[in-house]
Parts: C-alpha cells; sequence; structure tokens
C-alpha cells in the first residue's frame, strides 16, 4: 500500500523545506510524485495537485520558474478534476502560486489576471 509511504516522502519534503533545503525536499517531493503516478496511471488524485504545488515551490526557491510555472499548472488541472475548484481553498492558492511565478518572470499581465482569478474564488 502506497500511501503510507507517499505521505511520509511528502512529510519529509515538507520538513527539509521548511528547513531551507530545498534540493532534499525535492528529492522526497519527486519520489511521492512517482508512487501515486505508479498507483494512479492515466488518472487524477486529490493528492498530486498538492504534490504538483510542492513541487512549483521548490522551484520557485531554486529560482527555476519555467518548472515551477509547469508544475503550478499541473496542480491547477489536477484539482479542476478532483476537487470542487471553484470555491475550493486550494484553487485561491493554485492561481496566488501562479500569480507569483508570473511576477518572477517579468510577465505582469499573465501576473494580474491570475491575482484577479484567486480574488473571484
Amino acid at each position: 500500500m502506497p500511501y503510507p509511504l507517499s505521505s511520509s516522502y511528502i512529510t519529509l519534503g515538507d520538513v527539509y523545506f521548511d528547513l531551507g533545503q530545498f534540493l532534499f525536499a525535492k528529492e522526497y517531493y519527486l519520489k511521492s510524485l512517482e508512487i501515486h503516478e505508479k498507483r494512479f496511471p492515466k488518472t487524477d488524485h486529490p493528492n498530486l495537485g498538492n504534490i504538483y504545488n510542492n513541487l512549483g515551490m521548490i522551484y520557485i526557491m531554486l529560482d527555476e520558474y519555467q518548472l515551477a510555472l509547469e508544475n503550478f499548472q499541473k496542480a491547477v488541472e489536477n484539482d479542476k478534476t478532483t476537487v470542487q475548484y471553484i470555491g475550493h481553498p486550494r484553487s485561491a492558492e493554485n492561481e496566488f502560486n501562479l500569480w507569483s511565478v508570473y511576477c518572477a518572470m517579468g510577465n505582469y499581465t499573465q501576473a494580474i489576471s491570475h491575482i484577479n482569478e484567486s480574488l473571484k474564488i
């Protein structure tokens, strides 16, 4: 059963993130993602959005904005199919994260679009 192992990897990733050890955090988030992708091939799962979101945060901290953007977009797409996106607390967080990465990339038009979207939720 992969869930306890996957959850443990997420927890370890969270601890390393809080300690500022982003490469270790990334390693554990990727291990958790691998478990979920094997367990749920071609299927979305609510935990996947969380994992993608965590990876996006890691990539922002590592100044890898394109990878951050890709993971935040995956989080949004996953969450749209697995949770009631409009009104769900994570949906506002997702839009805010897209705002932050677009700002970091200097794409302020897209940033404004996503911050306005987060305000609607």
